[in-house]
């Protein structure tokens, strides 16, 4: 979840980029000292064992606005909605899934529609069905083994081991 990541940054040693979502959201190390244009979180590192100066400076984080782009040629730009770094009373409540646009929700809504629960809160370009949550537990076998629905062919997805 991104907004697991944003929690987590300030412990995590500074990168080149953040990735979240299994990828679907990147987002870019910028400097917030004397950015007048900055207007998201800033981050404090917290100390660690061979960290550096400039490793402990305060920073912003701006997503790839290309990739973005991208992903919402699947995702559509609902799930984006309350998932923004710069919050504003018109996009900090999400929309439900069943009002989202894009191939990846509708996917969702097809599997719900099997009897399958979906993981989407705060996710802007992927969902989770994980074991755990499922009354079914076959209706979640048949779907790993994929004989419940076709993924389609612009979706992809991956198996968290031990979910």
């Amino acid at each position: 979840r991104t907004a697991t990541l944003w929690k987590r940054i300030p412990f995590l040693p500074k990168a080149d980029a953040y990735c979240s979502e299994g990828g679907g959201r990147i987002f870019y190390p910028t400097e917030v000292s004397g950015a007048e244009s900055y207007h998201g979180p800033t981050f404090l590192p917290q100390t660690y064992d061979g960290a550096s100066e400039t490793d402990l400076a305060p920073f912003g984080l701006r997503e790839d606005s290309e990739w973005r782009q991208t992903m919402e040629g699947t995702a559509g730009k609902d799930g984006f909605r309350g998932m923004e770094l710069v919050q504003s009373a018109a996009t900090d409540v999400p929309v439900p899934v069943s009002d989202r646009s894009g191939l990846l929700w509708e996917f969702c809504r097809q599997l719900e529609a099997k009897g399958l629960i979906a993981d989407t809160k705060g996710y802007s370009t992927c969902f989770r069905v994980n074991l755990k949550q499922q009354k079914d537990a076959q209706l979640f076998e048949e779907l790993l083994s994929g004989g419940l629905v076709d993924i389609p062919s612009d979706l992809a997805t991956s198996t968290n081991l031990g979910c």
